[in-house]
């Protein structure tokens, strides 16, 4: 039976859901190849569209979901309000049953003051007494905690954290990004969206993760690529953001071929995975005998392609995937969602 949680890199609850579940040995999705979603209302929409066979994802097995009891109540009931579920009260195996489990921990939301010193009022303060006194005895959830049960502390949580993060697989990862001028085309850069959403994936790097940057287009009606970051961890990323924010577009659609052979010169034994970032129009411009299959086969220092397609005309001019190539995912009018899929699709694949 797969284990579901909510990304503990992205939710607290899945956090708290990892930490509970590590010391019970190989539990934890180490590959996040089960549902990867990044909240709690995510992964129950998630699970949703997958049991009713829509969107796209089918459920081969029946998952376990650890997520707090609260949302699994309201889901039931029908009162899980989330604009991209199916609304009303689930049935069949879209509908959840309860397995409550004593050494799970508890989450609390506790009730925090914050004052200025020009601002202090008595009367403020006998309101916010009332306030707490009345959630009390009115617990959120509908029922009083037990206390007996365990709250995990922050620093407890950070050492989870860090413990996930050692168990996930290492990205070695070249992010090639197309920098033609359809990039930058209105009515909406895809460049500038790319720019604005790209330190949403922060989170999802751990200290051990290698990214590297490049750019390419064709100027002057030959291939150029530039490489921007040679090689970004966590604690790197702030500078890996910078360089994303500091392209510029120039010239027209390189054909990837050209693109995949230079960096395959660059990236050396053992290899890594590379991505390529583009409006599709890279698929277009193939020389006469290649395909990017072919050139595949060749680069023996590029171990897997993947495709972050961006704009209207997503995957279509793709060619179709086989081999090393492994997938093209539309960015769509959600790129940070996509940009996020793309980090946990290439942590889920074994490319050594």
């Amino acid at each position: 039976m797969p284990v579901s949680y909510p990304q503990p890199e992205l939710s607290t609850a899945g956090l708290v859901a990892v930490s509970d579940l590590m010391p019970l040995g190989d539990v934890v999705d180490r590959e996040q190849s089960d549902i990867v979603a990044e909240s709690v209302s995510s992964l129950l929409c998630r699970f949703r569209t997958a049991s009713r066979g829509t969107g796209g994802e089918e459920l081969n097995r029946s998952p376990a979901l650890v997520i707090p009891l609260h949302s699994l109540t309201d889901y039931n009931n029908g009162r899980f309000n989330d604009p991209h579920c199916p609304e009303g009260a689930p049935s069949g195996m879209a509908k959840l049953k309860e397995f409550p489990s004593p050494g799970l921990s508890r989450l609390d939301y506790p009730f925090v003051t914050i004052s200025w010193p020009d601002e202090r009022s008595e009367e403020r303060a006998t309101v916010l007494g009332l306030l707490r006194s009345w959630l009390a005895a009115n617990p959120l959830f509908g029922e009083r905690p037990d206390e007996r049960v365990v709250i995990r502390s922050p620093a407890e949580l950070r050492e989870a954290q860090s413990r996930f993060f050692e168990l996930l697989p290492r990205l070695d990862v070249e992010i090639a990004l197309d920098v033609s001028g359809s990039m930058t085309a209105p009515p909406r850069s895809l460049l500038v969206r790319l720019r604005e959403t790209f330190p949403d994936i922060k989170p999802l790097i751990t200290p051990r993760d290698d990214l590297a940057l490049s750019a390419f287009s064709t100027v002057g009606r030959r291939t150029r690529v530039r490489e921007l970051q040679p090689a970004a961890g966590r604690a790197e990323f702030d500078e890996l953001t910078r360089s994303v924010a500091g392209t510029r577009a120039e010239g027209s659609d390189a054909p990837i071929s050209d693109m995949i052979m230079n960096l395959n010169r660059r990236a050396g034994s053992p290899g890594r995975a590379l991505v390529v970032v583009t409006d599709g129009g890279v698929f277009d411009n193939e020389r006469r005998g290649e395909s990017v299959g072919g050139t595949l086969a060749r680069a023996s220092n590029v171990n897997a392609l993947h495709v972050l397609a961006l704009g209207d005309n997503g995957c279509d001019r793709s060619p179709p995937r086989a081999g090393k190539y492994r997938e093209c995912v539309e960015a769509g009018a959600d790129m940070r969602q996509a940009l996020r899929h793309l980090i946990s699709s290439l942590r889920g694949k074994d490319h050594r």
